[in-house]
């Protein structure tokens, strides 16, 4: 996930609570209260980031999320490969 817009910045994950969540951004420590779902997505987040980070929409004060499906390694080489043979056999060469 990348961001091009300055609204947007990264905060460090601090504690997580019942039904709250604290977050470190800049010299800001922000508590945002989380309902069951928000909750779960946060969980979700944390275990498919290899670090505590979450974006955070400075003008909303909500974090930005990604809770999309991390791919395994062993299936992106398989995806490259197959990307590469449809490459290799003309299916994207200039007339």
């Amino acid at each position: 996930m990348f961001f091009l817009d300055d609204r947007y910045e990264v905060g460090v994950f601090e504690s997580l609570g019942e039904h709250d969540v604290e977050i470190l951004v800049g010299n800001t420590r922000y508590t945002i209260e989380l309902d069951p779902a928000d909750k779960a997505a946060l969980e979700q987040h944390l275990v498919n980031q290899d670090n505590l980070l979450i974006p955070f929409d400075t003008q909303t004060k909500k974090m930005v999320l990604d809770v999309g499906q991390n791919y395994h390694e062993a299936d992106m080489e398989e995806l490259i490969e197959a990307a590469d043979r449809r490459w290799n056999d003309g299916e994207n060469e200039t007339p």
